[in-house]
């Protein structure tokens, strides 16, 4: 933002037990005196499941399954289990039961708000994710009402599905999935390296947000 140019060089390599498979980066920038970590494509910092499954170039995996299934192995996993009525259960393992902030819960509800389906959402915000994502807003609508009526984890889960199963074959669905994650306060604003250019760039799917984003993660 001041004009000045960064020069980055690599810190060090960052291990990580859950995420990418591989060390990740961590870059210095020599004039800034700052440090980040670069993410492969389809990670978001300190996620456990990657967003979507696309190759470490950004690349489309071509072996995936067709509609909402190709989700499988990431963070909507807990959903599609859901729609399925596959509860993880609790720790005893006793199947249906669970504490409402057991794992699948919650990752239901964060893919809900990925998704733009939290209820308590503003309405333009939800619009405005609806743009993002390249989908009809009534669907969005339709989820979130469905949330709303505390409709248990599989009506839930369903929902998130039809969600998936509407999205685009894109090469832009990844950062359009980041930039929601974003804009619904999950994760700061993201930022993509662009090769041509060799700089960090901010998203091309930018929108008002009606909720500040987290100060840290």
């Amino acid at each position: 933002m001041d004009g000045q140019p960064c020069k980055l060089s690599i810190h060090h390599e960052r291990e990580r037990k859950t995420g990418p498979c591989f060390p990740l980066w961590v870059m210095w920038c020599s004039t800034h005196q700052r440090s980040f970590t670069i993410y492969p494509p389809g990670h978001v910092p300190y996620g456990r499941k990657p967003l979507i499954i696309v190759a470490t170039d950004g690349g489309r995996v071509l072996d995936l399954e067709n509609g909402a299934e190709r989700f499988r192995g990431t963070v909507f996993d807990a959903a599609l289990d859901a729609s399925l009525n596959k509860p993880w259960g609790d720790k005893a393992g006793v199947r249906g039961v669970w504490s409402p902030f057991s794992t699948q819960i919650h990752q239901i509800q964060r893919a809900a708000a990925i998704l733009g389906l939290e209820p308590d959402i503003h309405d333009d915000q939800r619009h405005a994710i609806a743009q993002t994502l390249m989908l009809p807003s009534l669907l969005l609508h339709a989820g979130a009402a469905c949330f709303a009526a505390n409709s248990g984890y599989q009506k839930e889960g369903e929902a998130i599905c039809s969600v998936l199963k509407a999205l685009p074959e894109t090469t832009s669905l990844f950062e359009r999935l980041a930039e929601t994650g974003f804009q619904t306060g999950l994760w700061p604003a993201p930022f993509f390296v662009d090769p041509d250019h060799k700089w960090l760039r901010p998203s091309r799917f930018q929108h008002f947000r009606t909720r500040a984003p987290p100060t840290s993660i």
